[in-house]
């Protein structure tokens, strides 16, 4: 079948139109892919914050370091005779972060772990350390009786 000057050039336009939506459908589709594909390659991911709140759940509630126990460790309830220099020391033995723990009951205790990263003051640079502070309402086991306190946890290590 033979088609005038007209129906062909309709025919040519409508296949032009056409191209013209899959060539945009096709960049918007690559687009997308190398979108979806680019962003986790040069995504840093940041673990310093999942790695202070490990070691700080170790000092918690580990009954090697400060949970209160008889038989078994009580999670959130810290053994006033496990808040001292050398115990944490023991238990926290990490060359790569600075400590202050802080316990506010009655009086006001501190212990600062790590001398080589503690005689910076916390946090005075954020752009070369990564720093966080913590505190937890716990109970604290006193002399057989359980008082109200508050456990505050600064720790520090280099970006």
């Amino acid at each position: 079948m033979k088609l005038n000057k007209k129906g062909e050039m309709f025919n040519l336009t409508k296949e032009y139109m056409l191209w013209m939506v899959r060539i945009i459908v096709f960049f918007i589709v690559f687009g997308v892919i190398v979108i979806i594909i680019y962003i986790p390659i040069n995504y840093e991911f940041k673990i310093d914050g999942l790695r202070h709140s490990l070691l700080r759940q170790h000092l918690i509630y580990d009954k090697n370091c400060l949970s209160y126990e008889d038989e078994r460790a009580y999670p959130g309830i810290i053994d006033s005779k496990k808040f001292n220099q050398d115990n944490l020391e023991k238990c926290f033995s990490s060359e790569d972060y600075g400590t202050q723990i802080t316990l506010k009951t009655n009086s006001i205790n501190t212990i600062k772990l790590n001398q080589k990263w503690n005689k910076f003051e916390f946090c005075f640079d954020k752009d070369s350390f990564y720093c966080t502070n913590q505190s937890y309402y716990v109970l604290v086991y006193d002399k057989n009786k359980l008082e109200p306190g508050i456990l505050n946890i600064m720790m520090m290590n280099s970006k």
